[in-house]
């Protein structure tokens, strides 16, 4: 979950620092590197597996990783969408109120 995060923060660097050219720059560069080197990693890391599973049932050796990630996304998402100050309906409703009061940006067609 920690990397998740830190992908996400990294995807939405651009947005905190769209005045400084050279830190939009830095945070495109540093994004596009990111997305190459995973791909890479999981390419390497999927032939590696490959060779090493030999005759065993693959969905025995996937599930624990399958639950696990579906026990995150079950504990994340409720966590995030109702969270005072971060959580997506409470920001949601923030920028609506504003967009109605004419504080914030374009309003709704």
């Amino acid at each position: 979950m920690i990397v998740e995060v830190a992908l996400y923060w990294l995807a939405v660097g651009d947005i905190f620092c769209k005045t400084w050219s050279s830190c939009v720059c830095c945070v495109g560069c540093l994004k596009k590197s990111c997305f190459c080197m995973s791909f890479f990693f999981s390419f390497v890391m999927l032939g590696l597996s490959y060779l090493m599973l030999g005759d065993a049932d693959a969905w025995e050796l996937v599930h624990p990783f399958v639950l696990s990630r579906v026990q995150g996304y079950a504990t994340w998402f409720p966590i995030f969408f109702i969270v005072p100050c971060i959580g997506f309906l409470p920001v949601w409703l923030q920028e609506k109120g504003a967009v109605q009061r004419g504080l914030g940006g374009p309003s709704p067609p």
